[in-house]
């Protein structure tokens, strides 16, 4: 079986079963190809992306770190009344508590989830430790701009910052601010940005 089949099939045990290989597809390949040693994604819910990270990072031989708090209140987007309708009815702990076991089962051992606000863990990660993060935690405009504030100098130069949900306005600010270090790569969706740290 190959690593992209292998994502596939380990997706379909994540609690919350996407099936959409795409934006996977792309997390595998440009881990691969920077030979990335630490990977962070900030925002892992059911852990579908999370997965690409992991076994892209056996392939490298790094570590995949995944940050989220799985907690229903923090959770809640500022901004966002429709989606916040959504969260209480979600078992984000036994999220937390499945994708554990899917990892453990599938000997992903290269990973470490951390479940911490990100606000909590920036410090975790040295300056210019971080190969690849991908930003997809609370979207609430104050959350993710201090994310980028936080994460984007633990970047190294040549290192890829993926932004999800680039088409909500409250991530707006949080892409400009990253701009400040980075240039513009790719758009893997019409509502995903990925840069490249130049400094």
């Amino acid at each position: 079986m190959n690593d992209l089949d292998r994502i596939a099939e380990i997706m379909t045990q994540c609690p919350v079963n996407q099936t959409q290989l795409d934006k996977p597809k792309h997390i595998y390949a440009w881990i691969t190809k920077l030979n990335a040693q630490v990977s962070v994604e900030i925002g892992v819910f059911g852990g579908t992306s999370f997965i690409a990270a992991a076994v892209a990072m056996e392939k490298t031989g790094g570590i995949a770190y995944g940050i989220d708090p799985w907690m229903n209140a923090e959770a809640m987007q500022e901004g966002y009344p429709a989606v916040n309708a959504t969260i209480p009815g979600m078992p984000f702990p036994v999220y937390y508590q499945k994708l554990n076991r899917v990892l453990k089962n599938n000997k992903l051992f290269n990973t470490r989830l951390i479940r911490a606000k990100s606000q909590e863990t920036s410090e975790l990660f040295d300056d210019g430790e971080i190969d690849f993060i991908h930003i997809d935690g609370n979207h609430g405009a104050a959350a993710v701009l201090q994310d980028a504030e936080l994460y984007v100098p633990k970047v190294r130069k040549g290192g890829i910052i993926w932004f999800d949900d680039v088409l909500w306005d409250s991530v707006t600010p949080a892409v400009r601010h990253a701009m400040k270090s980075c240039k513009h790569v790719c758009r893997p969706s019409s509502n995903d940005v990925m840069l490249e740290k130049t400094c």
